[in-house]
């Protein structure tokens, strides 16, 4: 794997996507030819996180972009596979904005739009806090 320089994600050479943490190359191609249900299950693990919020814990895959993440609520964002309001399997998520590395809350001060970040300690965007 390698660490881009730009925004500090760990990416894998030979699949072209996020490192599969805990797994080796050979290992995440063996455990996904092995088994399909197995390699579903390998890769939500290596590949998501859960929601932070407790009543939630919704999976959530980050594809690209900056580490801030939002549990999406229903019909509340544009879809880019539906071109539209998506319902997203006919979920409510919980709405829950978080940072992507450490799980940590993120608020929106309502007067100026600014995040306000309670990221942990061992989080590189604690110093945002």
């Amino acid at each position: 794997y390698y660490t881009c320089h730009a925004c500090g994600q760990m990416l894998c050479f030979c699949h072209s996507i996020e490192w599969h943490k805990g797994f080796t190359c050979d290992e995440f191609d063996a455990e996904k030819a092995g088994n399909d249900d197995l390699a579903s299950d390998v890769t939500v693990l290596a590949f998501t996180k859960k929601c932070p919020n407790a009543l939630c814990a919704t999976p959530i895959m980050k594809h690209e972009g900056c580490d801030v993440m939002t549990c999406c609520r229903f019909g509340t964002h544009v879809c880019a596979e539906s071109k539209g309001n998506c319902d997203h399997g006919g979920r409510n998520y919980c709405g829950q904005r978080f940072c992507w590395i450490c799980l940590g809350k993120i608020d929106i001060d309502k007067k100026t739009n600014a995040f306000i970040r309670h990221c942990k300690s061992t989080c590189k965007y604690y110093a945002l806090n």
